[in-house]
């Protein structure tokens, strides 16, 4: 804690002002021999802001109950954590998940509310989820198994956004997309994969087969462009494409692309680069900006 005083106002006597000049040493000394610790008038103890982590959110969690804790496990294992003001403009808040050992990653998350230094419990949510911070609110995302699809890898996704509305937590209504890699577009005109530049980066990598255009989007709204020639479209996987209707989007890895009659926009989900990305299509690459 830090004790943040006035600045004092010496008077003009100088006997006076060693008194004074004394009286501000013991307090900050602790006092006089055999006193106690006093906080010097007009000032005010200001608690240090709670550390958003993935430490401090499993203790958080813990000590709430909440996860899969064996009785071996000591504390509960976090799969994600979000940190933002995510209840209200200039709060500070913790989002969490519950690891689990599987590709389904989470099997609940949590939010908590920075109180006096102190993570306190405002919501908990009792089923698995990939989540992701755009700008204040908090997108949660789940896989949708078809028929025929492998455990680990839904052919959709459903997700929606929960936003504070000035008392609580509100979710927002379902939306669908697809989850293919790589894809084109109806016209098939436009190709798009996803791959890892090093892991766990990945990059959306768009590119327009006549006439030639590329573009690649990293994770942290990076946009590199590509025009005019063959070795543009070197390194977008073209092999089993899946068409996206125009109308409908794909979402791979922390990427967004939806396909329309006037090209494919891809951006960035979640975090700081979210809403950031391009639109492409015969005419070139235009950027995208939240």
């Amino acid at each position: 804690m830090r004790l943040r005083p006035r600045r004092p106002r010496f008077p003009q006597n100088a006997s006076t002002s060693v008194l004074v000049l004394v009286a501000l040493a013991l307090v900050a000394s602790g006092g006089a021999a055999g006193g106690s610790a006093a906080a010097a008038p007009g000032s005010r103890l200001v608690p240090a802001a709670a550390v958003c982590s993935k430490a401090t959110a499993s203790k958080a969690m813990t000590r709430y109950g909440i996860g899969v804790i064996k009785p071996t496990q000591r504390k509960t294992p976090v799969y994600q954590v979000l940190c933002g003001a995510f209840l209200g403009p200039g709060s500070r808040a913790m989002v969490g998940s519950v690891a689990i050992p599987s590709c389904g990653g989470s099997v609940g998350w949590a939010v908590f509310r920075d109180v006096g230094g102190t993570w306190r419990l405002v919501m908990n949510v009792k089923h698995g989820a990939f989540l992701d911070a755009v700008h204040a609110d908090i997108r949660e995302l789940m896989g949708v198994l078809a028929p025929g699809d492998a455990h680990c890898f839904p052919s959709s996704v459903r997700y929606h956004f929960w936003h504070w509305n000035g008392s609580r937590l509100k979710a927002g209504a379902w939306f669908r997309a697809l989850s293919y890699n790589p894809v084109v577009s109806p016209d098939r005109n436009i190709y798009c994969s996803f791959e890892i530049v090093t892991y766990p980066n990945f990059e959306a990598h768009c590119g327009t087969l006549s006439p030639v255009h590329s573009a690649r989007l990293l994770l942290d709204g990076t946009l590199t462009t590509c025009d005019g020639n063959s070795s543009c479209l070197a390194g977008i996987n073209r092999q089993q494409a899946h068409v996206v209707p125009y109308g409908q989007a794909d979402e791979w890895n922390d990427f967004h692309c939806s396909s329309a009659s006037n090209g494919m926009t891809c951006t960035v989900i979640g975090g700081k680069a979210a809403g950031k990305g391009f639109l492409i299509n015969a005419a070139g690459v235009t950027p995208v900006a939240p």
